[in-house]
């Protein structure tokens, strides 16, 4: 089951969180869903601490890159950045190697836990002339409650 959850209780700060083993009808319904919230007009630019639990296929890959590179020059003035969750060592790893490889137009940075992305949050925040959070409160958020998209 796919389950999608956010979580912004921090202004400029978007938790996302992809959970569960999707299909290939999942991710696109989720994608639709994605190129829908990119037409409306953003409330306010945003850093976003991403996290997929689970490994999903080359072709799912291809289906989240295809919509990056589609949306990334719509959204480069409400993105300060993004920040992947990846706790497997390896796997951040060839996630960091394909970044290299195919950047999208706002900084990217590979971590291994939500609670990791806090400098990196802070730096965007701050550079973008945004108020960033203090640690405590970035922490709270990070490891509170993400409730699920209807």
């Amino acid at each position: 089951m796919f389950v999608v959850r956010e979580n912004f209780k921090i202004s400029g700060v978007r938790f996302l969180e992809l959970a569960g083993k999707p299909t290939d009808g999942e991710i696109q319904r989720y994608l639709d869903d994605e190129r829908k919230r990119v037409a409306r007009p953003a409330p306010s630019s945003a850093v976003t601490v991403l996290q997929i639990t689970e490994v999903w296929t080359s072709t799912q890959r291809k289906m989240m890159r295809d919509f990056e590179a589609e949306v990334s020059a719509r959204t480069k003035d409400q993105q300060l950045g993004l920040a992947i969750v990846v706790p497997n060592a390896v796997i951040r790893g060839a996630f960091t190697a394909y970044f290299w490889l195919a950047a999208p137009t706002y900084p990217t940075k590979m971590v291994p836990s939500a609670e990791a992305a806090y400098s990196f949050v802070f730096e965007r925040l701050q550079e973008a002339g945004l108020s960033a959070p203090s640690e405590n409160e970035y922490r709270v958020a990070a490891q509170g409650e993400w409730p699920a998209r209807v």
